[in-house]
């Protein structure tokens, strides 16, 4: 190492931000963040700093800079003119106040490192001042990693640590060691700290604790769309519970060692009911396993994960929501359609094509207009039908459609229309998951013909 990691107590004193440019503003920002009492020292300062100011947030000396300003001064950070940096840097020194100065290690007593906040827990990112951009890199990838609720997990170790006191040294370890890598942490940084703490009872009481249900959204099929939270949940799945609509490339993602369990539906072919998927995610949870429901865009548009939350909840199974990008918004996205447009579509429906056979059939009149953005799930098969009821409630056949099958996915296939030709548009397609959109939306696709994309535009 070419220095040493310390972390600075900030209840001793202030920091002292000598200048009042950009760059000690960015200083200012990050001494608050600290928790620290701020003091600026500068005839004039940018407009953050004036706010600051005004909020009460910080203090603003509007003077030069005077050795005394480092009386009760535990750091100090320079930012502005040559002259201004090397007399803080000379005076920090001579009074064994630890100095930074921007840009300029050579005057510096400390370097700043590039910071993941999780508070209360920090992760600094040193270089020694050689490479501070290679360690903004890094941090980048750390903060995509760690969980941005890891701070709330170390608060709530933190606050059962007396109920260890009992444990000798080693049982305490063990203990902490089940609640920081099992449910306990996984609902803790879920935000359900009342199921935490159900969890950590019976962690302390020598109890096997309840696995849990993670209900993840694979998203519209590309894994680049899997959400952080996603690939959290994936790397530390015991079983993964998978469908039909999610392809190899995510599965992928699921640690090596889960066991996978596919539990798609096609039409017409079930290979487990709903009642027994939903039988078999609370087994498993029961029997102290981490369980992923992995599930096509998202769990709750049109994926029954309605459905595996009350089985989870009938049992009193912990369940983690784990939102995923829709198909609507995937493939919408990836077909370059905006479902709202300002004068053309203020609204925007979802709806699915499929039928229950216990369900009356969809009032099309109320969903369909003229003004909107209709999304169809599941239509493929029904476009003669879907084609005949829109029409019949009264949409335009002129109106334009897109059919989009794998949206997002290497194999994307998307063919456009008018709705008069959606039975034809939707044969035309080889399979895989398919979306129908129905609106003036569609004419903005990159799909549509260049000239009228233009004159769109222009209006």
């Amino acid at each position: 190492m070419q220095g040493l990691p310390v972390t600075l107590s900030v209840n001793s004193g202030s920091i002292l931000i000598a200048g009042g440019c950009e760059q000690a503003a960015q200083k200012t920002r990050l001494a608050m963040a600290s928790g620290a009492r701020v003091r600026v020292v500068a005839v004039e300062a940018v407009a953050e700093i004036h706010e600051l100011a005004a909020q009460g947030r910080i203090s603003w000396h509007r003077r030069e800079f005077g050795i005394a300003d480092l009386d009760d001064t535990i750091a100090v950070f320079a930012a502005g003119s040559p002259d201004l940096c090397a007399v803080v840097s000379k005076s920090a020194r001579a009074r064994s106040v630890p100095v930074n100065v921007v840009d300029q290690p050579a005057l510096s007593t400390f370097q700043m490192p590039a910071i993941v906040d999780r508070d209360p827990i920090s992760i600094a990112i040193a270089t020694g001042g050689q490479a501070p951009a290679l360690a903004r890199q890094l941090r980048s990838t750390i903060e995509a990693i760690i969980p941005t609720r890891l701070g709330d997990l170390a608060r709530f170790i933190a606050g059962i640590r007396p109920q260890l006191a009992h444990h000798s040294s080693e049982m305490r370890r063990k203990l902490i060691d089940a609640l920081i890598d099992g449910p306990v942490a996984d609902l803790v940084q879920a935000g359900e700290i009342e199921q935490a703490h159900r969890a950590a009872a019976d962690v302390l009481d020598g109890e096997l604790p309840k696995g849990v249900i993670h209900l993840v959204g694979a998203g519209p099929g590309d894994p680049d769309l899997l959400t952080v939270a996603a690939l959290r949940a994936l790397s530390r799945a015991d079983v993964v519970f998978y469908d039909s609509l999610v392809p190899p490339a995510i599965l992928d993602r699921v640690r090596r060692d889960a066991e996978r369990r596919f539990v798609g539906k096609t039409r017409g072919h079930h290979s487990m009911s709903q009642h027994d998927i939903g039988h078999a995610l609370v087994t498993e949870a029961l029997a102290g396993r981490n369980v992923v429901r992995l599930k096509g865009g998202d769990p709750f548009i049109f994926g029954r994960g309605g459905e595996e939350l009350l089985a989870a909840r009938a049992h009193d199974v912990p369940v983690v929501i784990v939102p995923g990008i829709t198909a609507a918004l995937g493939c919408a996205a990836a077909a370059g359609i905006p479902l709202t447009q300002r004068h053309i579509a203020g609204a925007v429906t979802f709806a699915t094509g499929h039928r229950a056979k216990d369900r009356p059939d969809t009032d099309w009149k109320t969903l369909a207009s003229a003004d909107r953005t209709l999304v169809i799930y599941m239509g493929q098969d029904e476009a003669p039908r879907l084609c005949s009821d829109l029409i019949g409630s009264g949409l335009s056949a002129a109106t334009p459609v897109a059919v989009i099958a794998n949206g997002t996915r290497p194999d994307m296939q998307i063919r456009c229309g008018a709705l008069t030709d959606l039975a034809e548009l939707a044969a035309s397609l080889a399979g895989g998951p398919c979306l129908i959109i129905i609106g003036e939306v569609v004419r903005l696709s990159s799909h549509w013909p260049v000239e009228q994309i233009v004159a769109l535009a222009a209006e």
